[in-house]
């Protein structure tokens, strides 16, 4: 039906803190380009020409991407109506600027036969449909159900898969919002929301996408969930259901019980099969990949072997490490097409953040058709797109052209080394190893090296965007393991802070990751994408003491017996190490005990606040306190 929308990872979004919790989906309107087609049933009857007519006419003239500037006009409209089996009849206004009544009655009635495809509840509040001939910004207006289409890709003969979804969508707003709108102002009233849904919002505790946190856009994005999962599962993946049946169950159950209209959809059996998932690989150039990258990723590349959609492209910009990145996708059936929209569309995402990207990073074209380019290839579109530029980001970011390579050596070279790599594995150290002697088998450690990962990632603003920080130096027994990671978390939130365009909101701590180079049996990590607590995590000598292991363990090394007197000697000399340190253990013990004293005294403040301020119950209150107390003993 259209080209299928390139999709922008970069997100300006403002919500409730108490349901900040990451959502599964970026947006529900884009999870599936397929879960109703031109083939299903509608309820159109006919259409009927009314004539030219002098009408007030609605126009979204923002040409940025997901921009709203609406402007109202008298126009002499080419005027329909159309009508349906299940619906009253709905007005479609065209806009002179098709030139004729011909071309604006062959779109009226693409349209018209796709508003018959919505159940009969979402059509319920469509008085009138304003209809242009270009951009691609549509919008609602709950107050008047009014609803704007500007069809420009449908106009240039391109198929803009996503058309049934967004009329979907907008038609909530004008069916379902229009109850808790002013309708002198348009403007949604969240006070107006049923207790019912309040209720079952309270209960989820979570959002389904991003986007439904903007206000106003969760009755949409909830309901388009709700008809995947309960009318179209043979449309989707068995994950995109599970997402959506784990994030808000509270939410479906509440559509359940309203007894919509739903009709022409039809109930999914329970013994339909989910849609098959093609297994895909990640790209090494593009790690790391986040679970919405992934999702995305693996959306992009269901589309490679389309006959429907043969061009593909994927388009990032990135710093070296992959730690900050804006990606966009696009299909199309123009390779020419498919360049242009997705690189405007990163270098549009680039430009909205030029405080997290140099000048020199640019939008690179990964991959061609789910195929990744070749250096030839990213020089090409490149030097297309921003001409002179392009060569100084490959002078300054030569590790753009650069793939990992595993270099082998010279064959002379490697029977040089060969007997020396052999007793290297032994002791997996530096230094010459000794047959007789071996002091590193009982001497205690008193230093070590170290290296910390820590990421972070802002809760509102440029949401997509993660930061990381990675920190690697020599430890000494006697210094507080944990004060030095905690100076490593504060420079990483800093860093999100003034990078992620936080504003009044704050950054949380997702991923943290502990390495010792000649201890992997060492590494730790732990991962929340919902925020990290870092008063939780426990540092110390030892290392990361939760989390879950990682990487290749050290391989156990066979130590030979030693004479007994020669074991007894090592011993003694093992437990006068021991005694020089105690000292010293004791008193960073009693440093530890009073800040975790006065970590629960603050705690338990907090606790009497949220009692006396009537958000807690005397009981909730008594079983917050006990637990607390509880952790601590």
């Amino acid at each position: 039906m259209k080209k299928l929308l390139g999709i922008v990872i970069v997100s300006l979004l403002v919500y409730q803190s108490n349901l900040s919790a990451a959502a599964p989906f970026n947006a529900v309107l884009w999870v599936n380009e397929e879960f109703i087609t031109s083939k299903d049933p509608t309820t159109f009857q006919k259409l009927i020409y009314e004539g030219e007519q002098k009408v007030k006419m609605l126009e979204n003239i923002s040409k940025k991407y997901g921009g709203k500037n609406v402007r109202e006009k008298k126009l002499n409209a080419y005027v329909f109506t159309a009508y349906y089996e299940d619906n009253s009849p709905i007005i479609i206004q065209a806009t002179p600027k098709f030139k004729s009544k011909e071309n604006a009655e062959e779109l009226a009635l693409v349209y018209g036969k796709m508003i018959g495809q919505l159940p009969t509840f979402l059509k319920k509040g469509i008085k009138t449909i304003h209809l242009h001939n270009r951009g691609n910004n549509w919008f609602a207006e709950s107050s008047t159900g009014i609803i704007v289409i500007h069809a420009g890709s449908l106009v240039r003969g391109d198929q803009l898969e996503f058309n049934e979804e967004m009329l979907l969508h907008e038609s909530v707003h004008v069916s379902i919002d229009n109850a808790y709108t002013d309708l002198k102002t348009n403007k949604y009233l969240k006070k107006l929301e049923p207790k019912e849904w309040k209720l079952a919002v309270h209960l989820d505790h979570k959002f389904v996408s991003e986007y439904s946190k903007i206000e106003g856009e969760a009755f949409p994005e909830s309901i388009q969930a709700w008809i995947m999962v309960r009318y179209k599962k043979d449309r989707i993946y068995e994950k995109t259901y599970n997402k959506i049946i784990e994030s808000i169950p509270n939410r479906l159950k509440y559509f359940d019980e309203q007894n919509y209209d739903v009709y022409p959809l039809l109930e999914t059996s329970s013994s339909v099969e989910f849609k098959k998932l093609v297994a895909v690989e990640f790209p090494e150039a593009l790690k790391p990949f986040d679970q919405i990258k992934k999702d995305n990723w693996e959306q992009y590349m269901s589309f490679k072997n389309s006959s429907s959609w043969p061009y593909g492209a994927w388009v990032e910009v990135r710093t070296k490490n992959g730690d900050k990145r804006i990606y966009s996708w696009t299909v199309d059936k123009n390779l020419k097409n498919v360049l242009k929209t997705t690189k405007k569309q990163c270098e549009n995402g680039r430009k909205r953040n030029k405080k997290v990207f140099t000048n020199s990073e640019i939008c690179i074209v990964y991959s061609i058709n789910g195929v990744e380019t070749t250096s030839e290839e990213k020089i090409k579109y490149a030097e297309e797109f921003y001409k002179k530029k392009a060569s100084e980001s490959f002078e300054k970011n030569p590790w753009i052209l650069e793939k990992p390579k595993i270099t082998k050596k010279p064959e002379g070279e490697e029977e040089k080394l060969a007997p020396k790599a052999e007793a290297t594995k032994v002791d997996e150290k530096p230094k010459k190893v000794k047959q007789k002697e071996e002091p590193s088998q009982t001497q205690e450690v008193t230093e070590k090296e170290v290296v910390w990962e820590v990421y972070a990632k802002p809760t509102v603003g440029a949401m997509m965007l993660s930061f990381k920080v990675t920190e690697s130096y020599t430890l000494k027994k006697s210094e507080n393991a944990k004060k030095n990671f905690r100076k490593i978390v504060k420079k990483v939130l800093k860093e999100c802070k003034k990078k992620g365009q936080v504003g009044q909101g704050k950054c949380i701590v997702t991923v943290i990751k502990y390495y010792e180079p000649n201890d992997p049996s060492k590494n730790r990590k732990l991962v929340n994408t919902s925020g990290i607590n870092i008063k939780d995590v426990r540092v110390s000598w030892s290392g990361l003491e939760s989390g879950e292991f990682f990487g290749e363990k050290k391989k156990t090394e066979i130590v030979k017996k030693e004479p007994k007197a020669e074991a007894e000697a090592k011993a003694e000399a093992e437990a006068k190490a021991k005694a020089k340190t105690k000292k010293k253990k004791s008193k960073s013990k009693v440093k530890e005990e009073a800040t975790e004293s006065g970590n629960i005294i603050k705690e338990l403040k907090e606790l009497k606040e949220l009692y006396e301020s009537g958000f807690l119950t005397k009981e909730q209150f008594e079983k917050a306190k006990d637990i607390l107390l509880y952790k601590n003993n």
